[in-house]
């Protein structure tokens, strides 16, 4: 994994960067159907709120993909596709492939991937995916080694998250098809797993995960 590193000293200044990336991804005219992979969490919640807002429309033929899910109610505050709908209306969106939390678990994760699958076998442009950076090193729901490990030859897994709640996640295989990985990650309580993943990657889950990837960017905000 190569890593790009880049570094804000302000809020808005992050924020008015990561409102453009995500408009040219959305909004960017295209020969042919894309995918964006967004994820959940504060720092990026923050900015789909603020490209909402500028009322930009998306580009016909995109399609955006979670890459996790708690496995909770869609109308439950943790639920990252109930949280991110009103983004995908406001900017028109149709098309959103996340983990259906209304299906027992094992058959939420079976359509998640094969959803994924369906998607991304089908030679689909994938050009930008959004991650966060949890302050314990995980990404999307992948949590440590073992998980991973177990990810292997799948695009879709269900997990058992730290805090005792199930999750849903996609896998390596997915998040490292992206030919642009951008993690968003503020605040200082996340400095050590940002240090962890620039120096030494795969002492971390994100870093063990993203082995294979071809571009990764680390936008940071320490403030």
């Amino acid at each position: 994994m190569q890593l790009i590193y880049r570094e804000f000293n302000t809020l808005n200044t992050f924020d008015d960067a990561a409102v453009a990336l995500l408009e040219d991804a959305l909004s960017a005219p295209a020969p042919s159907p894309r995918a964006i992979m967004l994820t959940g969490g504060t720092t990026p919640f923050g900015v789909y709120a603020k490209v909402a807002a500028r009322g930009i429309r998306a580009a016909s033929g995109v399609n955006v993909l979670l890459s996790d899910e708690r496995y909770v109610p869609m109308t439950s505050p943790l639920s990252n596709y109930g949280r991110v709908r009103p983004f995908l209306d406001a900017v028109g969106v149709k098309h959103c492939i996340f983990p259906d939390a209304t299906q027992p678990l094992e058959v939420a994760t079976e359509g998640y991937g094969r959803a994924l699958a369906s998607l991304l076998d089908g030679g689909i442009s994938f050009p930008l995916g959004i991650l966060g950076l949890g302050a314990d090193g995980h990404v999307a729901a992948l949590f440590n080694g073992d998980q991973i490990e177990q990810s292997r030859g799948r695009w879709a897994m269900a997990v058992n998250r730290p805090d005792g709640m199930a999750g849903i996640s996609a896998t390596p295989s997915v998040l490292c098809a992206a030919r642009r990985l951008v993690f968003w990650v503020t605040g200082p309580g996340k400095r050590d797993a940002v240090e962890a993943l620039r120096t030494d990657p795969r002492r971390i889950p994100a870093g063990l995960a993203l082995d294979a990837a071809c571009c990764v960017e680390l936008w940071y905000v320490p403030v």
